[in-house]
């Protein structure tokens, strides 16, 4: 494309070039179509991409540390100041990339929000609670930029999907309970809003989700009922949430419907001003299909809209 890439868009690129071409996801649509249409685009106006930007380092103390990243599109004048929106990706905790949101983050770039793309560590790296730390620790980071990034301190939002959208909800939910930076002056780590796209809202559902189960396992390393709970939103609900948008395929068969409603009907039971749209006919990771991701986009940015007015 004849662009700078950084170390992880880089990785992205080779994933693309690896994609299966015969493989369907949907219907017509094979898993190489999903990943090239995940593709960054060109800058909108407005706005520069930023990659590979350091916003903590983490390890052992006199053992081995790492810096972890996000990518960013900062506006071009930098005495502005637009709300920002911190993607949280998705794969269930074991995997997935940043750059699968890029074209969201694009998108809303091109609507004058700032946007950044979260490395956070997976379980792999790190047990829970670590990727949580990880997204207060980005939220913040932000926050404490904003000066530089032309971005506004307090209008800054989270959006997550699948295992993303969960972590952006505990960000939300639990008082900072595990944010690192915790008691530094009034650099919160903790959301304005949540936009998020079929979020795993409860851990202890395993006996009826054998495909969450496992992948809860492999994010706590332990099905204790105890741990199963700790890292569940629906174990938080309370009048902090900030305002929230769920989208949720009405097939979902792994953060389903269901559940989500249940969650939506407790938050608003606490006075959370929540919007909840389910998709017909419709599984998990439905808004990334390109026939279905500009209606997502709209309603993500439509809400956003009425909540930073």
């Amino acid at each position: 494309m004849g662009r700078v890439q950084g170390t992880e868009e880089a990785e992205w690129h080779r994933l693309l070039e690896a994609a299966p071409s015969d493989v369907e996801l949907a219907p017509g649509i094979t898993a190489a179509d999903f990943l090239r249409f995940h593709v960054r685009p060109d800058d909108p106006p407005g706005a520069v991409f930023v990659p590979d930007v350091e916003y903590d380092v983490v390890g052992r103390d006199g053992g081995d540390r790492r810096p972890l990243v996000l990518h960013l599109y900062r506006r071009a004048d930098p005495s502005e100041r637009r709300p920002a929106v911190v993607f949280v990706h998705g794969g269930g905790w074991t995997g997935g990339h940043p750059f699968q949101q890029v074209r969201y983050a694009a998108a809303f770039a091109a609507a004058g929000y700032v946007t950044a793309l979260v490395s956070y560590r997976l379980a792999g790296e790190a047990l829970w609670p670590a990727a949580l730390a990880d997204v207060h620790a980005a939220t913040r980071w932000v926050r404490a930029n904003a000066a530089t990034l032309g971005a506004d301190p307090d209008r800054v939002a989270l959006a997550g999907d699948s295992a993303g959208g969960h972590l952006a909800l505990m960000a939300a939910l639990t008082n900072r309970r595990w944010d690192p930076g915790d008691g530094d002056g009034d650099v919160r780590g903790d959301p304005d809003a949540l936009v998020l796209w079929y979020p795993v809202v409860d851990l202890t559902a395993g006996a009826d989700h054998p495909e969450l189960h496992t992948l809860a396992i492999g994010l706590l390393g332990s099905d204790h009922p105890a741990l199963l709970a700790e890292a569940s939103p629906v174990e938080y609900v309370s009048p902090r949430c900030p305002p929230t948008l769920i989208q949720v395929g009405d097939g979902d068969d792994l953060t389903t419907a269901a559940s989500i409603s249940a969650l939506v009907d407790a938050l608003r039971a606490h006075g959370t001003d929540v919007s909840l749209h389910v998709e017909p006919d419709a599984g998990h990771v439905f808004d990334l299909v390109p026939a279905n991701w500009p209606a997502s986009r709209d309603r993500a940015l439509a809400f956003l809209a009425d909540v930073f007015a």
